[in-house]
């Protein structure tokens, strides 16, 4: 287990091949910390789900399958996570200091994702990011970093460090900015705000697909474009294509001459 990983350096990076080996060493990191980790545990979850057969129903569930995987779960060739961890020398111990996924889904590839649990500090993050780049070049093609997604600083500083490693230079302007909130039952307040005449807030349902693929065009229209692989046939003719996200991403970046990685 990570936690009980020595090295010299005091820093040591880890490689995890499926969710049951990522989750089982980060769990409870990522469960403590859930309004910003939900970049790499939601997926991670999902993943885990598939790997156990669909059995795990509620977050006891999936606490006992990591503690004992019921069968031996196979290497993904797909996606993989990258997980940095601080040993202290004098207990043997470990704290996770950051996570990296590199994952994909019906679609493709999805963007690399980054978080850590830490708070942010730019000299405490140069060793540890300097350690994740130069891990990540040995696991994938610079190719595989097309786009990058999470907290600023994390972002710009691994955009820095893979530059200079890759040659892949990024793009000036994000291609994508989020503020990332929450809301709890003490700070809700209810707003006095009334809806139009004949407006609902619901759920949306089959019926409201027309209405919402106009949505989902405007935003495209007012979006960036750059081009897409085209849909696989078997998915394009599935009856349950209504079910696939909108968040379709490029699988390439060209040449490092005509075109630099984007960070979100």
């Amino acid at each position: 287990m990570p936690g009980k990983l020595t090295s010299p350096s005091q820093i040591t990076v880890v490689q995890h091949r499926t969710a049951t080996d990522f989750l089982s060493a980060t769990h409870s990191y990522l469960r403590d910390d859930e309004r910003s980790s939900g970049i790499v545990f939601a997926h991670a979850l999902k993943r885990l789900r598939k790997e156990a057969g669909g059995i795990l129903a509620s977050p006891r569930d999936v606490e006992d399958w990591l503690r004992f995987p019921r069968h031996r779960v196979r290497d993904d060739p797909n996606a993989f996570w990258l997980t940095v961890w601080s040993i202290d020398p004098t207990t043997n111990t470990a704290t996770l200091d950051l996570v990296l996924s590199c994952i994909d889904w019906t679609l493709g590839n999805y963007p690399i994702f980054l978080w850590s649990p830490q708070p942010e500090d730019k000299t405490w993050l140069v060793p540890r990011i300097t350690k994740l780049t130069n891990h990540l070049l040995d696991c994938a093609p610079p190719e595989r970093v097309f786009s990058v997604f999470g907290m600023t600083w994390l972002v710009k500083s691994f955009s820095e460090y893979w530059t200079g490693l890759t040659g892949y230079e990024v793009e000036p302007e994000p291609f994508y900015a989020a503020l990332l909130s929450y809301c709890t039952e003490s700070t809700f307040i209810n707003s006095s705000s009334r809806l139009p005449a004949g407006h609902v807030i619901r759920l949306a349902a089959k019926s409201d697909a027309e209405e919402v693929a106009q949505l989902c065009k405007e935003f495209g229209d007012d979006s960036v474009s750059f081009s897409q692989p085209p849909i696989p046939e078997e998915i394009e003719n599935d009856s349950d294509a209504e079910t696939l996200t909108s968040d379709l991403l490029p699988h390439d970046l060209g040449s490092r001459k005509d075109r630099g990685a984007r960070t979100y």
